[in-house]
């Protein structure tokens, strides 16, 4: 987590739940730090840290199917998806694994 503060939480994510810790927006325009190319703010798509995540959807035949999003990924996600929430003072954001978006940095293993 580079230079950034490490957050612990007692909040445990079920199933395919993540908990992400939101960051702050990139400024708009031009090339963002995940090589996205905006023309302006993107005011629609927020940014998190993946800092706990479920054990996994259930498949149709009952086996556990883990989560792609790992703890200390960034994701990207709408702003109006998940339950934006604060404990202690931290703002959390849970969400669905479905409602993510994409990662930064590097390619998830595909499904």
């Amino acid at each position: 987590m580079n230079d950034e503060k490490e957050i612990k939480t007692s909040i445990a994510p079920l199933r395919d739940r993540v908990l992400v810790v939101p960051l702050p927006p990139e400024a708009g325009g031009g090339r963002t730090t995940s090589k996205i190319i905006a023309p302006g703010p993107t005011d629609d798509m927020r940014r998190g840290r993946v800092i706990a995540t479920g054990n996994g959807h259930v498949s149709v035949n009952g086996d556990i199917v883990p989560l792609l999003p790992k703890v200390g990924d960034v994701v990207l996600f709408l702003k109006t998806a998940g339950v934006a929430f604060e404990s202690y003072g931290q703002k959390f954001v849970m969400l669905h694994e479905a409602q993510i978006e994409g990662t930064e940095g590097s390619n998830p293993e595909p499904s």
